[in-house]
């Protein structure tokens, strides 16, 4: 009778769970109610119903969890939980002594979250992580989602106001699909495309791969279209760290390739867009038009054309030489990056004496990532010193923020921004403010401990390196954004099968 139960207990976590997340994957990313002006109720009450209900199923899967830890107590013998748990501590502490408790716990807006919403992340990390698949429907879900989104990208930054969604918004080329504002569609997009990059690459299916492209296609071009430098960057990184696990196998390398032809293809197409019918698309600026130019266009395609003749001449070759340099190739990158990085920062920190038009001036970021972004950093950071020491450790409540700034940063904020902030555009400054160095714990430990398990046993299980990429590239896109409830739930579902479903593929 108990084998029954329990067989009963793991079927009806398995079915509920794989509807979940199809449901998360495919319908709550395109779901709306009001075009563009309530998109954060929509998506916090579809969140929170569909969680509840998951959980309502889930109730004698817990208990059963429950019975096991109190009988055998190995549960949080697995890092990835210990974290999760303190990340659970974390929001319950800081609701508790929050500057505003009905603030932290319930309100929001759409550059805020409410505890209610991160107790169903972490409900739903145990319970993706324990039953959760990544089987063909997790797959076509999350190709599924995000192509809609993609779709509705795409086809409003060309002036086609798809299914009505911009009627009535005062800027419609920053509110391109029912994620809302560019910057949570570059968090979106950052999170969705790396893991089919790697599924492509690793796929030997013809039709599969076929589909992956079509899905790469599309995001390659929602890439450039949502026009957030944040976005553009990280996602150039993901193929660069996805190009050292395919230089290492000739049959990888081969859909590398590819890849990259994919890449340059949906850039073609803008360019080809731009050139013929250049008034109905909204205008490109920053480093998006810079590399959107012909001549820098061209210059890729040239070195793309050099790379795949010299594979297709001595791919062998080229594979087992890389093997033998692949770390010194690593350091690098990583040293060229760093310079890159200091030079970039250099460039635009000194932009009032950089002359127009000259080679350094196409470096200037123009999406106020220096300016705008610098100033509620510096604010955040002055803010923090002023603050308590166990306020520091316990943080001010999520959706707080607003509170915790001083008195001479919000009225600073008003006149240079001539807006309330409500966030202060950096993951990990976010974490600290609204849950404090526990939450910093908690959050970014579980990110860390599931990005290191990858590395580790990414030459047991390929499936991996999709952990790897994904988790770097949501992390780097993280330096300038914020969680929100329009792609965090995902990170979550992400996180489930990263730590489960994903470690049970051999």
């Amino acid at each position: 009778m108990g084998k029954n139960k329990d067989s009963l207990t793991d079927w009806l976590g398995t079915k509920m769970t794989r509807f979940y997340i199809f449901i998360m994957c495919v319908v709550f990313p395109a779901f709306y109610t009001n075009k563009m002006f309530s998109l954060t109720y929509d998506k916090k009450y579809f969140f929170l119903f569909f969680t509840f209900v998951y959980a309502c199923f889930l109730t004698p899967v817990f208990g059963k969890k429950l019975w096991e830890f109190k009988k055998e107590k190995q549960w949080l013998q697995k890092k990835d939980s210990i974290f999760a748990v303190v990340l659970l501590c974390a929001v319950l502490v800081s609701t508790v002594f929050a500057l505003d408790q009905k603030e932290a716990f319930w309100e929001m807006c759409s550059r805020t979250l409410c505890g209610a919403s991160f107790l169903g992340f972490i409900l739903i990390y145990f319970g993706i992580r324990d039953y959760g698949s990544f089987d063909s429907l997790t797959i076509w879900g999350w190709l599924l989602g995000s192509a809609v989104i993609y779709l509705f990208g795409i086809l409003c930054a060309c002036k086609i106001n798809f299914m009505y969604i911009q009627t009535g918004c005062k800027s419609p080329d920053i509110l391109l699909t029912p994620l809302g504002n560019t910057n949570f569609n570059a968090c979106f997009v950052c999170l969705m495309l790396p893991l089919v990059m790697v599924m492509f690459m690793l796929c030997e299916e013809r039709f599969s791969q076929v589909i992956y492209s079509l899905n790469l296609y599309m995001g390659f071009l929602f890439v450039y279209f949502i026009k957030t430098e944040s976005a553009l960057l990280a996602v150039a990184a993901g193929i660069i760290i996805l190009g050292y696990f395919a230089l290492g196998n000739t049959g990888w390398l081969l859909r590398y390739i590819e890849l990259l032809g994919i890449y340059l293809g949906a850039k073609a197409t803008i360019c080809l867009l731009l050139h013929l019918c250049r008034e109905h698309l909204y205008p490109f600026d920053g480093m998006g038009r810079f590399l959107l130019r012909d001549t820098w266009v061209l210059a890729e395609v040239f070195c793309f054309a050099a790379f795949a003749v010299v594979f297709l001449w001595q791919k062998e070759f080229i594979v087992e030489i890389y093997l033998k340099i692949r770390h010194a190739v690593l350091g690098i990158l990583l040293v060229l990056a760093g310079l890159g990085i200091l030079v970039l920062v250099w460039i635009n920190v000194r932009k009032v004496t950089v002359f127009d038009g000259s080679f350094f001036s196409r470096f200037i970021l123009e999406d106020e990532t220096f300016n705008h972004r610098g100033f509620i950093w510096k604010g955040t950071v002055e803010s923090l010193k002023a603050e308590p020491l166990w306020r520091i450790f316990l943080g001010n409540g999520l959706n707080c923020y607003k509170d915790f700034m001083t008195a001479s940063f919000r009225e600073e904020s008003m006149v240079y921004l001539g807006s309330n902030l409500r966030d202060p555009h950096n993951e990990m400054m976010q974490v600290l403010v609204d849950m404090g160095l526990m939450g910093v714990l908690g959050y970014f430990g579980l990110l860390t401990v599931t990005l290191v398990w990858a590395l580790r046993t990414w030459r047991q299980n390929q499936v991996q390196i999709a952990v790897v990429v994904t988790l770097c590239v949501y992390l780097m896109q993280g330096l300038v954004n914020g969680y929100s409830i329009y792609h965090l739930p995902l990170l979550f579902v992400f996180l489930g099968l990263a730590n489960g479903g994903m470690k049970q593929i051999k």
